[in-house]
């Protein structure tokens, strides 16, 4: 492709980066991290299928140095999250328009760019317009994962090493999570406080979400995996690691986590045609919501406001915030409705809009984002209106259909991995009813990436299409 480098000229990158890595690691934390960003870019430009697995593999230990702040950038100071998270999607284009993979006039692709047409637009319309920046970088750059996807569908050895990474997403956040349960690590400065008086595990993270949402993706690829492995000891040691990481997200005590496991573990069940078992799944996970102390407190504070009559306090306050940007979707002009009020207008929308003078904009909550939309939809409402909210619940419905449809394939790892999709978006789905998963790299990345592998693999142009060197089950 003309006015791209050629591999003759990529070829001595490695051995220069290693040098000149060396030396910039060598001048302190800052530097060290930097390199981490800088290596794992220059694998992604040399290396894409590899890189990618990279990227996802070192994200979770990546996102533990969020309180790190060391690298100075223009003046200010980032943390190897910001620095990763500007890098890695660069790099990434650039790769992935080397090996052509580039974008197609196919619906979902089509939704997708429109989905960020919608939440481009809300950068010009946004009130605050450097904060907007920064969100539709982490936004946009996300979706170019997708494309990752395509690329990494194209032969069979790279979906299957893909579905070990993401099984292996949850590892960091349960070793977290068991050093916090052994009283080796602590909640860092910074993370959130404990709204009622139970432990919420955050490990090295800054909310107990990031710690159950990882595990919720890694746990249906964990048994997806065990139906492909022949060797019965390594099948057995699969769906137990699948089990330790549901565990380890129910053990976060988030109600979101508690549903979203309940939810992809039955879906599974039924899935493998387990009818019986599935219900009998569901039972004991109530009964033992029931007979556990700090599951019962955990749901007693959920059901204490419809108790009291308090209902904007319901699921610790987030009833205020929800009605509070219905009632400013009610208020907005047909262009706000259609476009949205701009990105990052949630915050003041919140407090405009609140059916109670329950929000003060000078407290610690508002700095600290607790009165952020804390609902992926009800954001892209607020923000990039309801032509963004189409787009985006269009391209999910396009990816959950092209999952149901490969679990017919005749190839083994396609109806694998297409069961494992379709289990960690549903769950992706239910933390959205109370969180912005999509918006948060973490999420976003190993998301969009599956989007891509399963549309690609449904539309017969990856390794369904008779690749060369793939053998059919």
């Amino acid at each position: 492709m003309a006015g791209l480098p050629s591999n003759r000229v990529l070829k001595p990158i490695p051995w220069l980066a290693g040098l000149g890595t060396g030396a910039i690691a060598s001048t302190g934390p800052a530097g060290l991290l930097a390199c981490v960003a800088v290596l794992l870019g220059i694998a992604l430009l040399t290396m894409p299928e590899t890189g990618v697995l990279a990227a996802v593999l070192l994200k979770p230990l990546v996102d533990c140095l969020w309180s790190l702040r060391v690298i100075p950038v223009a003046g200010t100071f980032l943390n190897l999250q910001s620095l990763v998270g500007i890098v890695l999607p660069v790099c990434l284009a650039l790769a992935l328009i080397r090996r052509r993979v580039t974008i197609r006039a196919e619906p979902i692709q089509v939704l997708l760019i429109t989905y960020l047409v919608f939440t481009a637009i809300g950068i010009v319309r946004s009130p605050v317009r450097s904060a907007a920046v920064g969100d539709f970088g982490r936004i946009g750059f996300s979706v170019l994962f997708f494309w990752a996807g395509v690329l990494m569908s194209r032969t069979e050895r790279s979906v299957r090493i893909l579905m070990w990474s993401l099984a292996a997403y949850g590892t960091v956040p349960v070793i977290t999570a068991a050093l916090q349960l052994l009283g080796i690590v602590h909640p860092l400065t910074g993370s959130v406080r404990n709204p009622t008086d139970v432990i919420r595990l955050t490990g090295l993270y800054h909310h107990p979400l990031e710690i159950a949402m990882r595990a919720s993706l890694a746990f249906p690829f964990g048994l997806a995996l065990a139906g492909l492995v022949r060797a019965p000891y390594v099948r057995r040691s699969l769906r137990a690691w699948s089990i330790v990481v549901g565990l380890a997200s129910c053990a976060t005590l988030v109600r979101s986590a508690l549903v979203a496991n309940l939810v992809q573990g039955w879906l599974w069940l039924v899935g493998r045609r387990r009818g019986l078992l599935s219900v009998g799944f569901v039972g004991l996970a109530c009964l033992t919501g029931f007979l556990v102390p700090p599951l019962r407190t955990v749901f007693d504070s959920a059901v204490r406001p419809l108790r009291e009559g308090a209902t904007y306090e319901l699921a610790t306050g987030r009833a205020l915030l929800f009605v509070a940007q219905v009632n400013a979707f009610g208020a907005a002009s047909p262009t706000e409705k259609l476009l949205g009020r701009g990105l990052h207008s949630t915050p003041g929308v919140n407090v405009q809009f609140a059916p109670l003078a329950a929000i003060d904009p000078s407290g610690e909550d508002f700095e600290e984002g607790n009165v952020g939309a804390h609902n992926q939809y009800l954001r892209v409402l607020t923000e990039s209106g309801a032509l963004g909210l189409a787009a985006l619940l269009g391209v999910i419905v396009y990816v959950m259909r092209a999952s149901l449809r490969l679990r017919s394939s005749v190839i083994e790892s396609d109806r694998a991995f297409a069961g494992g999709a379709l289990v960690a978006m549903v769950g992706v789905l239910i933390y959205g009813l109370s969180a912005t998963p999509l918006d948060a790299p973490s999420i976003a990345w190993p998301f969009w990436l599956i989007g891509g592998v399963v549309t690609e693999l449904h539309s017969a142009k990856g390794i369904s299409a008779a690749t060369p060197g793939v053998t059919q089950a």
